[in-house]
């Protein structure tokens, strides 16, 4: 089978992006982790269902992001009302620029 340059390229790109979302993903998980085990089984004030949640919807963001862009549209809506949400749940904030 012969490959042209272009072809290499596409490949390579590809293979690129797939090891940096596996990394990403990685690296995410190990935080998670980490701040589990360093800290105890809710200890942290999270408990696992709300870890599974956190990594959903972490996985979701990313998937989103490769099949498209999420800064416009009803996506870049959506999250900035789910933003607003977890700011107030949380007690921070809204972060300069948001206009809100």
């Amino acid at each position: 089978m012969k490959i042209n340059k272009k072809q290499l390229r596409r490949i390579i790109n590809e293979e690129v992006q797939r090891f940096e979302n596996k990394m990403t993903t990685q690296g995410a998980t190990a935080a998670l982790h980490q701040q589990r085990g360093s800290q105890g089984v809710g200890a942290s004030g999270i408990s696992d269902a709300e870890r599974g949640i956190m990594m959903e919807l972490l996985a979701a963001l990313k998937g989103a992001a490769a099949g498209g862009n999420i800064t416009s549209g009803v996506a870049a809506t959506q999250i900035e009302r789910l933003m607003v949400i977890l700011q107030k749940v949380a007690g921070t904030p809204p972060e300069q620029g948001d206009g809100k």
